[in-house]
């Protein structure tokens, strides 16, 4: 299969068993926009803020027709975006899940010489309250400050 929504392609294969109630594929994304990423899911899970910013992904996965119980393994990277109001010139996603609980292989933001990297893990309850993930900061400008969960400067 391939299609379009929006500005992003994806082709791939989807195999589904409804006597079984189970899914099964591997989609590739030569070209995805977050836009349309938080647009795609936003019946399932609504963005706290807007994101934009064009990458490449793939994901493979497997199990029953329940979302929050699949079993995934998503990988992206996008550039030159923007997460609310603050733009990253990176962003790595590494994602899996496991029959439903979600867990960041690798989650990396890159803004200037800063990086912020964190590895949470997502409970399966379809409604979660977040609790902001360890962070770990790496960077070259002594000028990085965490304003908040949400945003963070390179001044």
């Amino acid at each position: 299969m391939a299609g379009k929504i929006d500005q992003t392609q994806y082709l791939g294969d989807i195999d589904i068993n409804l006597s079984e109630g189970h899914i099964e594929g591997i989609l590739r994304f030569p070209r995805v926009d977050l836009k349309d990423i938080s647009y795609a899911f936003d019946r399932i899970y609504k963005f706290p803020l807007d994101v934009q910013g064009a990458g490449t992904g793939q994901l493979q996965f497997a199990g029953p027709l329940d979302f929050w119980h699949m079993s995934y393994d998503l990988s992206s990277q996008f550039k030159n975006g923007k997460i609310g109001v603050d733009g990253f010139n990176e962003l790595i996603a590494k994602v899996t899940s496991k029959q439903g609980v979600v867990s960041a292989k690798e989650l990396t933001l890159t803004k200037g010489s800063s990086k912020l990297r964190s590895t949470p893990k997502i409970p399966r309850k379809r409604g979660f309250t977040f609790r902001p993930p360890p962070l770990i900061f790496a960077s070259r400008n002594q000028n990085l400050s965490l304003v908040s969960a949400r945003k963070f400067t390179d001044s």
